[in-house]
């Protein structure tokens, strides 16, 4: 491949390569050569992805159960520390609300 040929390449994110294995799933023909030029694709780009998902791979490298335990219990963690957030905002905005409704009430001098 020539330097100019690799710049060119795009790099797809996950969910990009789901959506385009579903999308060209039941294409044939030229139904499916139309669908990769629309979308910038390449037949070799379709069949690695596939059988990347049929080896369960995620970015060419096994997920191991102890890693995908603590990614699932970092999750749990983070949606934590939002819901927490969450409440911190709900409360300024009533002490904010408070406030206001006071300098409403407070004669201006």
């Amino acid at each position: 491949m020539t330097k100019s040929h690799i710049q060119n390449r795009r790099i797809w994110t996950i969910p990009q390569r789901i959506k385009y294995l579903v999308d060209s799933f039941y294409l044939e023909g030229e139904e499916y050569g139309a669908f990769l030029r629309r979308n910038g694709l390449y037949s070799h780009d379709i069949d690695q992805w596939r059988e990347q998902m049929k080896k369960g791979l995620d970015e060419g490298r096994l997920i191991y159960r102890d890693e995908r335990h603590k990614f699932e219990k970092k999750i749990v963690n983070l949606e934590a520390e939002l819901e927490k957030a969450k409440a911190l905002i709900e409360f300024q905005k009533k002490i904010l609300n408070i406030q206001e409704e006071e300098e409403k009430k407070t004669p201006k001098k």
